[in-house]
């Protein structure tokens, strides 16, 4: 009787550990979050980018700006982008005056935590995380023009509305 009881919690243990969600749930679950969370107007506050081997001269370089200073360093404002619910985006650049300098439309999707941004002939990929009203991007990117995608871009933002602000 001993041995059928230990036999039967032993069965009941690994049936309840085996039925947790699979990785891919996990993956379904988090795009799911993410894209209820990201519709809304969001400001950049912060990025930098790490620049591996300086077009190819083989020196490292850092290109940082931050939202307070982000007027004096580029004579522009802090770029927005407005992601709608029906999967598509909108982003500003406006000069000091508010004038708009340019903008780019296209469509977003979310993928586990990457988020997936097309427009026209442009694909870009972030690996995303939302929390307390901010957005953190990261991706490699070729910042510098050298034809490798070996530079670590990150960005802050800040959601400023529900709405598009535009």
């Amino acid at each position: 009787m001993k041995l059928i009881l230990n036999s039967f919690y032993t069965l009941a243990l690994l049936t309840f550990l085996g039925c947790g969600p699979s990785a891919e749930e996990k993956k379904q679950k988090n795009s799911q979050v993410l894209s209820e969370q990201i519709p809304g107007t969001w400001q950049i506050t912060y990025m930098s980018v790490n620049i591996e081997s300086y077009q190819s001269v083989g020196r490292d370089s850092l290109f940082e700006a931050r939202e307070e200073t982000w007027e004096n360093q580029f004579q522009v404002k802090p770029f927005r982008m407005f992601f709608d619910k029906d999967k598509k985006y909108h982003q500003t650049f406006r000069g000091r005056d508010n004038s708009l300098i340019s903008e780019y439309f296209g469509i977003w999707k979310i993928n586990g935590d990457t988020l997936t941004l097309t427009q026209s002939e442009q694909t870009l990929e972030y690996k995303i995380d939302i929390e307390n009203g901010q957005i953190f991007m990261t991706s490699l990117m070729d910042w510098d023009g050298d034809q490798a995608e070996d530079d670590t871009y990150y960005a802050k933002q800040r959601l400023i509305s529900r709405r598009s602000v535009e």
